[in-house]
């Protein structure tokens, strides 16, 4: 799997989501997942002026998205997108529908519940654990417990055989 992320470029998207992600398999084998529509998207600078994010849907949407009107901190705005990546691995991984996911959301359940999900999967304890802490850092609540895409790029070499292994099962 491809693993630039957004943030190299430093591109904020805005409205992550499963639509928005083409999975496909070239001929070698390998998985490549392409970002589309990026009509939203806005190009982070280096700047204090907070970004407007026109987009989002629910329930990928962080929950700083419906509170302020569009309007966040650049480092907020890449956050954001964070917890949106998060959102498409739990739908992904666990196969969560997505009413499911905002029910656990509006709930304040989400990562309570995306960790009971990690546990079900047959993956060795290294994987689990990892996938735990991957989706306990971009599902959190409050955007400052959360980390930005940089640093959660680091878990991707580990959780993506994870969706290799559920691929088999």
């Amino acid at each position: 799997m491809n693993k630039e992320p957004l943030t190299l470029i430093e591109i904020i998207h805005g409205d992550l989501k499963p639509k928005n992600v083409l999975v496909y398999q070239r001929d070698d084998g390998i998985i490549h997942a392409k970002l589309t529509d990026f009509g939203g998207s806005v190009i982070s600078e280096d700047s204090d002026l907070p970004v407007l994010l026109t987009q989002y849907s629910h329930p990928w949407a962080a929950p700083e998205r419906y509170l302020n009107q569009g309007y966040l901190s650049r480092d907020d705005a890449k956050k954001s997108d964070t917890f949106s990546f998060g959102m498409i691995w739990l739908w992904l991984v666990c196969s969560v529908d997505e009413d499911l996911l905002e029910q656990w959301r509006d709930s304040g359940q989400l990562i309570e519940q995306a960790l009971l999900c990690v546990r079900k999967l047959h993956v060795d304890e290294c994987q689990q654990n990892t996938l735990q802490r991957f989706l306990s850092s971009s599902l959190a609540n409050h955007v400052d417990s959360r980390m930005d895409m940089t640093n959660l790029t680091g878990y991707l070499g580990i959780v993506s055989p994870v969706v290799d292994q559920i691929d088999k099962i």
